[in-house]
């Protein structure tokens, strides 16, 4: 596929559907590098293929693309790696890109990473309760009760209320 697509690249696109075949084959080669991250998430632990999608192919990663990486290192416990790719990013992380993070945080029990993402996703999603609840769980965790409260009373506040749980 990739040489075929070097192929394309090199030929005449004076026809008018060879554009429309060149977004095309972009398309799927993006889909496949998302595909090849997200089953290559445990064993590859670099950014190697942002970069390899960027420098060879000339593909701009898209916001799923980063959300694999962000997931795949901080499931690793790599959290200053995650954030640092996120702020490099060059599209605007979303809930799904700052929720790895944070998920990644709660495993790893890093209070510090998660108020960042937190603070991020309390902006995207000002009255999703699960992301005030999982700084609150982190906060409790380590005996930091005033902070707990804080969270609470803004929580009150700000009329956000605990979901009930599907379980």
């Amino acid at each position: 596929m990739e040489r075929k697509i070097h192929q394309f690249a090199a030929s005449d696109k004076s026809h008018p559907a060879s554009s429309e075949i060149y977004l095309l084959l972009a398309e799927l080669v993006s889909i496949w590098f998302l595909g090849f991250d997200m089953r290559d998430t445990h064993r590859h632990l670099n950014s190697r293929h942002l970069h390899l999608m960027t420098d060879d192919y000339s593909i701009l990663p898209e916001v799923g693309h980063y959300g694999c990486m962000v997931d795949l290192l901080s499931k690793a416990g790599l959290l200053k790696d995650a954030l640092e790719l996120i702020r490099s990013m060059k599209v605007e992380p979303n809930n799904i890109i700052w929720g790895a993070l944070s998920g990644g945080c709660k495993v790893h029990r890093n209070l510090e990473i998660a108020q960042v993402a937190v603070k991020e996703l309390m902006a995207l999603e000002p009255n999703n309760s699960g992301h005030y609840n999982l700084l609150v769980n982190m906060y409790a965790e380590v005996n930091r009760w005033g902070e707990v409260g804080k969270i609470r009373a803004a929580m009150k506040i700000i009329g956000v209320e605990k979901e009930m749980s599907w379980i």
